[in-house]
């Protein structure tokens, strides 16, 4: 009984001690789809694209660092930068960028 109360007093002592359960990445964790390839002019959703194995959720992902294939960083996808306002619908059977241009 003595053993039980002991072991009962330092167990409840250390429990602030022990480390609390952390977020964390599944090592058979995966992505479905390695190859992305998003439609000028269209707004894509990818569903399904992650296998979470053993991740614990929620689970945030971000975009950081991107480079080229050269390793250079990429600015041009991630800094704002201007945009033009079309005032006719882009249909995709445009043949050139003079039509395109017509638009704006």
């Amino acid at each position: 009984m003595l053993c039980a109360c002991f072991i009962s007093c330092v167990g409840s002592s250390l429990q602030k001690y022990l480390p609390q359960e952390r977020n964390t990445i599944g090592a058979d964790s995966q992505f479905t789809i390695d190859l992305y390839e998003p439609y000028l002019g269209r707004t894509t959703y990818f569903t399904n694209n992650f296998f979470k194995g053993s991740t614990t959720f929620p689970a945030d992902f971000k975009i950081v660092n991107v480079r080229r294939v050269t390793g250079e960083d990429a600015p041009e996808l991630t800094e704002a930068f201007p945009v033009k306002v079309w005032k006719e619908a882009y249909t995709g059977l445009e043949t050139s960028l003079a039509e395109i241009e017509a638009k704006e």
